[in-house]
């Protein structure tokens, strides 16, 4: 880890700022996180931690060793399984960062799309909340099949998200891009499910600092 963290301090990517989730972290990726803990092929079982990359963008994955609660995800209410029992809200408070642009490492959820086919593709099924400094806020909305598919296989794809290659055993994580209107510090960040049957997972939030922020996939 401090191999990796030395790594990223020495790249020249400075203007990346990580995001601690762990506070805010609702399940532990070593275990099942969908239908019950037991399963734990039913999770995001990542090849390694710590500092990854996507594409230009760096993102830290906290091994649920080193969470607090021994929880490393975020994963939000839904309506199967154990999701039932995640809460439907949660948020990253404390921050009074300066951004441009926030990137997300998740895009995925149990039972994301294409389960449940056509119909429950474009439902809405999460949505991001950045609180400023003066109490100013912008809200994103994701939806079902368009920014979020199923975290199961690698062959689903959406046109608002992209697929991180080669960092989980089995399945998906994906990466999107959002560019900060309102450029007072960020305060908080909420993230918020719609009690659906998608359960929402996100993984890592990195902030871009920098006035020309890298213009990723929104």
């Amino acid at each position: 880890a401090l191999r990796d963290l030395l790594g990223y301090l020495c790249s020249g990517d400075e203007k990346f700022r990580f995001i601690d989730l762990r506070s805010a972290c609702t399940a532990d990726s070593t275990k099942g996180i969908y239908l019950n803990r037991e399963s734990w092929r039913e999770s995001l079982r990542f090849k390694k931690f710590g500092v990854v990359k996507a594409g230009e963008v760096p993102f830290e994955i906290v091994p649920a060793t080193k969470a607090l609660n021994g929880n490393n995800l975020i994963v939000l209410k839904g309506r199967n399984g154990i999701t039932r029992d995640y809460p439907q809200r949660v948020e990253i408070g404390n921050l009074n960062l300066s951004a441009a642009r926030l990137h997300f490492l998740g895009g995925v959820g149990g039972w994301g799309w294409p389960y449940g086919g056509d119909e429950a593709k474009g439902m809405p099924v999460a949505k991001i909340t950045v609180t400023h400094s003066g109490g100013q806020t912008e809200s994103w909305t994701l939806t079902n099949g368009v920014h979020l598919v199923d975290y199961i296989n690698n062959t689903h794809e959406c046109p608002e998200s992209k697929q991180v290659p080669d960092l989980v055993n089995g399945g998906q994580v994906r990466t999107f891009s959002r560019e900060l209107k309102i450029r007072a510090p960020i305060q908080r960040i909420a993230l918020e499910s719609f009690n659906t049957a998608v359960a929402p997972t996100f993984v890592a939030i990195t902030a871009e600092t920098a006035e020309n922020a890298t213009q990723a996939k929104r």
